[in-house]
């Protein structure tokens, strides 16, 4: 159970950076970069729809002019347990990012019309995440995550998540 709470907060990492979009907050460092902060919900349920939980995410964005971002998510569980997660994102040459996270390595890419997909895996533990992110409108954006288990899905989320001003 634990696993699973921990990996949720991924999604949240990886989506919130990657839809950050033309809102973000200007540092007062002046440098170019940014901050951006987004919170929202998620749902878990296994693969055959039966409910796992709900869950409440608030992330923070620090992106650099370059593309890179680095990022920490909160995540609260419903019996008031919080996890935090760290992750660094470079952007690719070729446009795609990279991904280390302190729950694994990925990657993935967006292709534009607000739609993103990403990957990130344990490797050591078989343990992974596909993820794909929605934007629905600017400051707003939707996931839906299968965690999986030696490549067999275990888990499916669902998150909503708005960009706070």
């Amino acid at each position: 159970m634990k696993t699973r709470r921990i990996t949720i907060t991924a999604f949240a990492l990886v989506t919130a950076f990657a839809m950050s979009g033309s809102a973000q907050l200007k540092n007062a460092s002046g440098t170019g970069a940014t901050t951006t902060k987004w919170v929202g919900q998620g749902t878990a349920s296994a693969p055959d729809g039966t409910p796992q939980g709900n869950y409440q995410v608030s992330v923070v964005v620090n992106s650099s002019a370059s593309g890179d971002s680095d990022s920490v998510a909160t995540i609260t569980l419903p019996s008031g347990k919080i996890e935090t997660i760290t992750q660094k994102i470079t952007k690719n040459a070729n446009g795609s990012y990279s991904i280390v996270s302190s729950l694994g390595k990925g990657g993935g890419a967006c292709y534009g019309n607000g739609l993103c997909e990403f990957y990130i895996e344990e490797a050591s533990t078989g343990k992974a995440v596909a993820i794909t992110c929605v934007r629905d409108a600017d400051g707003s954006m939707r996931d839906l995550i299968t965690v999986l288990q030696n490549g067999k899905a275990v888990s499916i989320l669902s998150e909503k998540l708005v960009q706070v001003k």
